[in-house]
């Protein structure tokens, strides 16, 4: 399978999606094991963190913009990306429903992925 400007949102979004996940679990067990913290101190630390990385969300949202303007031709693809876009903005805005945006997430780069490779072998044919 090769990297196409189709895909790259994808990737950006499974590794963002990863650290994302390992964030969440962290601050998780964090407050866990920890006398002084809650569950509902994730939150509010998820909160602080994302207003420092709000220019990653601005990247994961021009990739899928770009990729969206490529693909016109397939509503699959179309609608992974408005997906992307979307679960971008909600980490980015509402930073409190980041569960939320991790599902969108990851029906956008599941959508890509499997969209993507079908697209690719009917224009091989």
């Amino acid at each position: 399978m090769r990297l196409s400007i189709r895909k790259l949102p994808a990737l950006f979004d499974l590794i963002f999606l990863l650290v994302t996940i390992l964030e969440i679990l962290t601050l998780f067990l964090m407050c866990l094991f920890s006398s002084r913290y809650t569950v509902h101190d994730i939150f509010k630390v998820y909160g602080n963190i994302s207003a420092k990385v709000f220019w990653i969300y601005s990247i994961g949202i021009l990739l899928h913009i770009i990729s969206y303007i490529k693909s016109l031709e397939s509503n699959w693809i179309l609608f992974a990306n408005l997906i992307g876009i979307f679960s971008f903005l909600i980490y980015w805005i509402l930073p409190n429903y980041f569960l939320v945006a991790l599902v969108f997430q990851w029906i956008s780069v599941y959508t890509l992925m499997t969209r993507s490779q079908k697209s690719s072998e009917a224009n091989l044919h």
